[in-house]
């Protein structure tokens, strides 16, 4: 029974108060009330309680602000400013890279408030970080030659994109430790329930951000009318 615990609930096992854990060893008996609320919850799911949960929690809570204020940088200064969709001479590869990185942060904000990735799915969503840090580095590079003949990158979108990537380690810095524990279990996406918030506002932005992918991509290699309306005659 023990081994049944420490499988479900992972390193959150020994956090468990010494009188808790002494109950369920079968070395202790308890009377009281036993209460019963309702709700729907997951068979197997991780209690949000447990550490590597508030660290998960953490993490997206950050991510989340991550994808306000890139949400803000793609209509102001992407869209609006700078006008990239429309077909400006040399764009394609920004808005390649634009559209790859969108279409990585839908997967994590449709997934990761849901799903908890274990085994070897832990490497594929570490694929998907890592992939996520290649591309925006490559963007550093490519965004100043592709927008020198547009005026160059604007300072106000420099500083948001730096506040961008802090967040963005801040939010590894408390996932990573959870990835490397999830990597030793078994291969499976474990249903939990994030908080609320989460459940709801990352999967519109997750939606928001896919759709922006696809304007890109279809921007950069897509018939002219995907530029609307900033297509260049």
């Amino acid at each position: 029974m023990i081994s049944l615990y420490t499988a479900l609930l992972g390193s959150a096992w020994t956090s468990l108060a010494p009188a808790v854990r002494r109950l369920h060893e079968g070395g202790a008996s308890a009377r009281g009330v036993f209460r019963v609320r309702r709700g729907v919850r997951h068979a197997g799911s991780v209690p949000p309680c447990c550490p590597g949960a508030r660290r998960v929690i953490t993490a997206l809570y950050l991510f989340m602000v991550q994808g306000a204020l890139g949400a803000f940088d793609t209509l102001y200064y992407h869209e609006w400013r700078a006008r990239l969709p429309g077909g400006a001479p040399g764009t394609a590869p920004e808005l390649t890279l634009h559209g790859a990185r969108d279409l990585i942060y839908a997967v994590l904000s449709g997934t990761l408030p849901f799903v908890r990735y274990e085994g070897s799915f832990a490497w594929v969503l570490a694929a998907l970080l890592s992939a996520e840090i290649v591309i925006t580095l490559r963007d550093f590079v490519v965004e100043d030659s592709v927008r020198r003949p547009l005026g160059g990158v604007f300072a106000g979108e420099r500083v948001t994109h730096a506040v961008m990537g802090i967040l963005y380690g801040a939010a590894l810095g408390y996932l990573v430790p959870e990835l490397l524990q999830g990597s030793a279990r078994a291969t499976a996406l474990v249903p939990w329930d994030a908080p609320a918030p989460l459940r709801y506002a990352l999967p519109c932005m997750a939606i928001g951000v896919f759709l922006s992918g696809l304007r890109d991509l279809g921007a950069a290699h897509g018939p002219s009318f995907l530029r609307f309306p900033w297509a260049r005659t």
